[in-house]
């Protein structure tokens, strides 16, 4: 199991103002007429990320997942990454409804970035092994608290080409990744069928053969 409790996201402002302009009653709403108004909102959020992932990768013999329907017999890696408590409970305490839509936009980029690093971590490994990945499998979404405006403005990239597993295959699943990398290093729980914190998300990322990729 390897842990990362620390590292940096970087903040793409522009690319988040550019998703939240959009939305201009939104912007208008929660008072953020100008990019520099906007850029200032946006780094008040971004000071309250506590990052933190732990990842890992296996083989065709791989134990994790038996009995689940969940492809085995084949080289993956799985991982877990969080932007910790604060930057939701900062979310959930505006008070304009508009500034929390927002405001979750730049929460679903910093997660963006998030998942970045385990794409680079893990592209680098298999990389050495003459593998290639494949599109990712989604345990855990992240999410934000229901008084956070949520209607599919915001969507993670990440997720759009994802396999998502839902049901009860899904959280047997997770609740074995959750324990095979060892979640609660970086403070990533489930309780009554919730994660805490919210802003985590839990994936497979498949490994290819490059011979197979040729093919």
């Amino acid at each position: 199991m390897r842990k990362i409790r620390r590292f940096k996201i970087p903040v793409h402002l522009r690319e988040i103002y550019r998703r939240a302009a959009r939305f201009p009653d939104d912007l208008a709403a929660a008072g953020l007429p100008s990019e520099k108004e906007f850029f200032e909102f946006v780094s008040v959020l971004a000071a309250e990320i506590e990052p933190g992932v732990v990842f890992d990768s296996y083989g065709k013999d791989c134990a994790i997942f038996t009995g689940l329907d969940i492809p085995q017999n084949r080289m993956f890696s799985a991982g877990i990454t969080t932007l910790g408590p604060r930057l939701e409970a900062k979310i959930a305490s505006l008070e304009v409804p508009a500034a929390r839509k927002i405001a979750a936009i730049a929460a679903f980029e910093f997660m963006e970035c998030a998942v970045d690093l385990i794409d680079e971590l893990v592209t680098e490994e298999a990389a050495k092994e003459n593998f290639v990945l494949t599109d990712k499998e989604v345990l855990l979404e992240p999410s934000l608290p229901p008084s956070v405006p949520s209607d599919g403005a915001y969507r993670p990239r990440f997720l759009k080409n994802a396999k998502i597993y839902e049901g009860e295959n899904r959280a047997r699943a997770l609740a074995a990744l959750l324990e095979a990398v060892n979640a609660a290093k970086i403070n990533v729980f489930f309780a009554d069928g919730q994660p805490n914190p919210r802003l985590t998300t839990a994936l497979l990322v498949p490994w290819l053969s490059r011979k197979k990729k040729g093919k």
